[in-house]
């Protein structure tokens, strides 16, 4: 109950992508992979929520744009990776795979200029409620808006929500 205001976003997130592949004029929506695909993936991840607030950050998490996966590497060590998209055409995606220690039941990850192809950014992760809230930050005023490691416009911050996957 407490993750109900979350998903009912990320719903709208889906419906919003569901609406622009049923556009005429919308160039994907003739590929093999078109609305009936995934309005069934999506049903799968409904049914795939884990409804008990399971601790921990360890896992499969999933929101309309992506994923995140949590393995625990031993010694405290995490191994994050996190994938997102556009729902609608991919006009933009994220990789980031990346290794955490949580402290304070917090995971933050200063990312340097290397690693993100520009800009300093931090990715910091939360589980509370029974799920992965990842928020990303600019560390200065001078880098871009979005990250530099996704595409035009891209992101990976959002609600997650741990699934079987």
């Amino acid at each position: 109950p407490a993750a109900r205001p979350q998903l009912e976003a990320d719903q709208k997130l889906f419906l919003e992508g569901r609406r622009g592949w049923r556009e005429a004029s919308h160039p994907f929506r003739d590929q093999p992979l078109g609305p009936g695909y995934w309005t069934g993936r999506r049903i799968a991840f409904l049914e795939g929520v884990a409804l008990a607030g399971a601790g921990g950050f360890s896992g499969f998490w999933r929101n309309a744009s992506g994923f995140v996966v949590i393995t625990d590497e031993g010694d405290g060590a995490l191994l994050v990776e996190i994938e997102a998209s556009q729902p609608v055409g991919g006009h933009w995606k994220c990789y980031l795979d990346l290794t955490a220690r949580p402290e304070g039941g917090v995971l933050s990850v200063v990312l340097d200029e290397e690693e993100t192809g520009g800009g300093r950014w931090r990715l910091r992760a939360e589980v509370a409620d029974g799920v992965l809230t990842l928020t990303e930050s600019a560390m200065s005023s001078r880098d871009k808006e979005r990250p530099p490691y996704c595409g035009v416009g891209g992101y990976t911050a959002g609600t997650y929500f741990r699934t079987g996957d």
